[in-house]
């Protein structure tokens, strides 16, 4: 049998069946399953957590894949019309791809090891009638703003000499970003970034909302790392305020933040890092951006 330990262990997966809330209904079974669901029955639970670490890990793959590989799809097949939009004419370097990719998967790993052994036991069961109502709406004004503070202070920090010199330079290996290179990140890196999530501790969330925050974290980093930007790049100055995190990506020390809100804020505009807009950004091939690495 299943000790109280491993059943509260499994809250955030499993939805009573008996439950009268519809959000088994609303969400894939294989996200929030039913713990009397035939698939799982034939597990053995106890004492192992390496079901729940598959399931966890499997959920952020496919969350992962959900919205990135149709992006690389895109660009990939529509490369020449797009190329007028890239912000680097230069293609990545195949063997930094697959660097990008594995590690990647590494920090969906590390997001899967968050979720079993931590958080799972801190997320609550609360109706899904408090979930959609006007108050709660307050609730995901705070995460978003925590967001963009977790993001920013961490990210300034690993900028300090020790910790980018052992941890941080391996993300800016990336120095022509490209959808891979988003959770491209050394593992103590990927789980500072996903401790974002201990905001649970603080916030109590539902299964649906904790889930969706999570996703949320997954699928940020996509937008400053796509490697191209919305107007003629080839007929036009480059705007530094229309694509901030790549300009961090070229210039090392300004643009911390996660690019949530335009023009740099908040934290950016009121710490003085943002990247001045009257300071023009040439459109960067590999060997100049090579150089503004050496001057970080």
């Amino acid at each position: 049998g299943h000790n109280t330990q491993d059943m509260d262990t499994l809250r955030y997966y499993y939805a009573q069946a008996s439950s009268p809330s519809p959000l088994p209904n609303l969400v894939p079974a294989f996200f929030l399953p039913n713990q009397n669901s035939s698939f799982f029955q034939h597990l053995d639970l106890t004492p192992s957590f390496a079901p729940l670490l598959l399931v966890s890990f499997l959920q952020n793959i496919i969350a992962w894949s959900a919205l990135y590989l149709p992006t690389i799809l895109f660009i990939y097949i529509y490369r020449a019309q797009l190329a007028r939009f890239k912000i680097n004419p230069e293609e990545t370097p195949a063997d930094l791809k697959l660097k990008e990719l594995r590690r990647t998967v590494t920090s969906l790993t590390i997001l899967a090891f968050w979720d079993t052994l931590v958080l799972a036991p801190h997320v609550t069961s609360t109706p899904l009638t408090e979930v959609v109502s006007p108050i709660r709406f307050l609730v995901y004004v705070f995460l978003f703003l925590w967001s963009d503070l977790h993001f920013y202070t961490i990210h300034r920090a690993l900028h300090h000499p020790i910790w980018y010199s052992n941890i941080h330079k391996v993300h800016h290996e990336s120095i022509n970003p490209n959808p891979l290179s988003g959770l491209s990140f050394h593992p103590i890196e990927g789980l500072i970034y996903f401790s974002a999530l201990l905001i649970v501790f603080l916030v109590p969330l539902s299964p649906i909302e904790y889930t969706a925050y999570k996703f949320g974290l997954v699928w940020a980093p996509l937008g400053g790392h796509i490697g191209y930007t919305t107007y003629d790049v080839t007929k036009n100055k480059l705007e530094p305020r229309k694509f901030e995190h790549y300009v961090h990506h070229i210039k090392f020390n300004n643009n911390f933040g996660a690019g949530l809100f335009p023009d740099g804020w908040v934290w950016d505009q009121f710490l003085g890092t943002v990247w001045p807009e009257d300071k023009p950004i040439l459109r960067q091939g590999s060997s100049s951006s090579s150089s503004s690495n050496n001057n970080r």
